[in-house]
């Protein structure tokens, strides 16, 4: 490590993970060899041997070129520097150049405990609200948890915070609640009628971890344009019936003309397939016959090529009869 700078010409450290990708970076220095290393190569390259005073000089040069490559991934916030080559130049006799290039990256050590995210599926709803929960993301670094929650629906104008309280339950149907949890900071996905909290730190007992099969997500409180909102303390368990509802609800939420503009972007069934799986695992309120018109034409182009089109007539008509 030099400068607090790991530098690699590779692309990766053993026991260390890439987080931030910082940008190309470069240091550069023009070093002028004078008369005598001149007249000292020449004799050296005459009696072939080595000459010492380019040596020094390219040495020199290097670390100058080193130091400014350091310096400047530094500036970017980088912590280490992967890809990195050094270049020699002449000019002319006298003058000699080198650079040293690199892409200044953020990396971190990977501990005993890995990182982890899960989606934990959400299986009561709130019958007074227009929005429900319609997922919850459970992370966890290095022993530190933390939820978020994304909302879907039509709440009426903008949602900037919930207290609810989470319910976990296990294989065994036993159940761990955590009462008041704040969520806050919802930002809204590209394309998509739903908004996701930023992450919410909690305490939880390392042994449910990796037990937890579901859980509820029991609204108290929220804020909507401003204004703190109580919502009933009347939370349903979702029979088949209901969820059906409640997922009809939720997929109603769903800007088809934004989703349709961007998938018409895409190249093919396949990248439509993969864009689609994405929003729908993390936000479930994808119609499952647009999923399955999906795969059937992503199938159908590993034999017969490009279904772009096809899918997207099939997509389409979906819409327009479910609207009519």
């Amino acid at each position: 490590m030099e400068n607090n700078i790991m530098i690699t010409s590779g692309f990766n450290f053993e026991h260390y993970a890439i987080t931030q990708y910082l940008g190309f970076c470069s240091g550069e220095c023009v070093l002028g060899t004078g008369f005598l290393s001149s007249l000292g190569a020449s004799i050296a390259d005459f009696l072939g041997s080595t000459s010492s005073l380019y040596e020094g000089k390219l040495e020199s040069a290097k670390k100058a070129a080193l130091e400014e490559l350091y310096s400047n991934a530094k500036s970017l916030g980088a912590n280490a520097i992967i890809g990195v080559d050094v270049d020699y130049t002449t000019f002319s006799s006298d003058i000699m150049g080198v650079i040293a290039n690199g892409t200044a990256v953020k990396i971190e050590p990977i501990g005993n405990e890995a990182t982890t995210s899960s989606q934990i599926s959400v299986d009561n709803y709130n019958p007074d609200l227009s929005f429900q929960a319609s997922a919850l993301s459970l992370s966890s670094i290095h022993g530190n948890h933390s939820f978020s929650v994304t909302i879907s629906g039509n709440p009426g104008g903008t949602i900037s915070a919930i207290c609810a309280d989470i319910v976990l339950f296990t294989i065994f149907n036993d159940e761990f609640k955590i009462n008041n949890l704040g969520f806050l900071n919802f930002k809204s996905a590209p394309y998509l009628a739903s908004t996701t909290s930023s992450p919410t730190p909690c305490q939880l007992p390392l042994e449910i971890l990796h037990l937890i099969k579901s859980s509820h997500v029991i609204i108290k409180k929220y804020i909507l344009n401003d204004e703190i909102h109580t919502a009933t303390d009347n939370n349903l368990l979702c029979d088949e019936k209901k969820q059906t509802e409640v997922s009809a609800s939720i997929s109603q939420g769903l800007n088809i003309d934004e989703y349709i503009s961007y998938i018409s972007s895409l190249s093919s069934a396949s990248e439509i397939m993969k864009y689609t799986e994405k929003i729908n695992e993390a936000n479930n309120f994808i119609p499952p016959e647009i999923l399955k018109i999906i795969t059937s034409n992503s199938k159908l182009e590993r034999m017969y090529g490009n279904a772009k089109d096809s899918c997207m007539d099939e997509i389409k008509e979906y819409f327009s009869l479910e609207t009519s």
